[in-house]
């Protein structure tokens, strides 16, 4: 049986679409249609209804952006803002740029908790200044650090129960962007004050829902907002990766003492993926009690992952919460 012989003016049209120039071609076809659609049908800030454009540059303006405080000096294993910064100045995306913190590259490369261990008379380390700050102390935090872009309050607290909604991608799109650009910043040399450096993850996975609540609510904020991290940072979603085993009440309804117990055994990592070696940032949208990031954690490392990493929006330090 002879193989089909392809038309040759099929064949050129095909070399056409694969050139570098029609691919110019279309990016600059693409750019002038967004420009077009900016002036025509332009999308409106979700937050104060200023203009900001395309809406698939984001649905929150600029200045609302700005507004939000950045955390600058965080706890490396919860996240949290430190006592006696928080407030004290606004460390925005746009507006400030501070002295950056290392990333990690192990489990000892860099000291866990807000303040560096002291060494001992023996050359050990003092242990009691690794274990975090006074938010997680008494906590179990498995991951190798948790980021936070933010303290929950404020306009982030409203981006974040936006995000909850139904038709709130181009909000998400805005902040997972200025998430991205802010983990960079934690990424890039202590030397230098560039948001040219690469976060070094191999994949990243959203906080699951149940299948139940997914059909009931079809969006899951740490989704959109991982998507849209990824897209910045050239990392691949995986959203597959975790999911939830069972039903769950709402974290931000019980006790601290309940939320542990709550979701423990309620995650458990898709056997189709290839985890094993792989060094893996989860992304949530609010982070409180740690719970959840702690078990989805757990889970990952019981994968054999070479690393965990946690991304959130928002870090809630007060008692309700994930």
């Amino acid at each position: 049986m002879s193989l089909p012989i392809l038309n040759p003016s099929i064949v050129k049209t095909r070399e056409l679409v694969h050139s570098r120039s029609f691919l110019g071609f279309w990016g600059q076809s693409q750019e002038l249609l967004a420009r077009a659609q900016d002036i025509l049908f332009p999308a409106f800030c979700q937050l104060c209804d200023e203009p900001v454009g395309c809406p698939m540059k984001g649905g929150i303006c600029k200045a609302c952006l700005e507004s939000i405080p950045t955390v600058v000096h965080g706890c490396r294993r919860c996240g949290a803002e430190l006592p006696g910064i928080i407030g004290a100045e606004s460390n925005s995306l746009i507006k400030s740029n501070p002295e950056p913190i290392t990333l990690a590259t192990g489990d000892d490369a860099t000291p866990v908790g807000p303040i560096a261990p002291e060494a001992s008379a023996n050359g050990s380390r003092s242990p009691q200044k690794s274990e975090g700050c006074f938010h997680c102390r008494q906590g179990k935090w498995p991951a190798r650090r948790v980021y936070a872009f933010g303290t929950y309050g404020g306009t982030l607290a409203k981006v974040l129960v936006l995000l909850k909604r139904p038709g709130s991608e181009s909000s998400a799109i805005a902040l997972g962007s200025a998430m991205a650009e802010w983990l960079k910043r934690q990424s890039a040399p202590e030397t230098s004050n560039q948001l040219t450096a690469e976060p070094s993850f191999d994949a990243i996975v959203s906080t699951p829902k149940y299948w139940m609540r997914r059909v009931s609510q079809r969006h899951n904020a740490s989704e959109l907002l991982a998507e849209a991290i990824g897209i910045r940072l050239g990392v691949p979603v995986w959203t597959d990766a975790v999911f939830q085993t069972r039903p769950t009440s709402k974290q931000g309804l019980l006790l601290a003492s309940q939320r542990r117990q709550n979701v423990q055994g309620a995650f458990a990592v898709n056997t189709a993926r290839s985890l094993q070696g792989k060094r893996i940032l989860i992304v949530d949208d609010i982070v409180t009690s740690g719970s959840t990031m702690a078990e989805i954690s757990s889970v990952l490392k019981r994968a054999r992952v070479a690393s965990v990493d946690g991304f959130c929006a928002a870090r809630g330090v007060g008692t309700g919460g994930k």
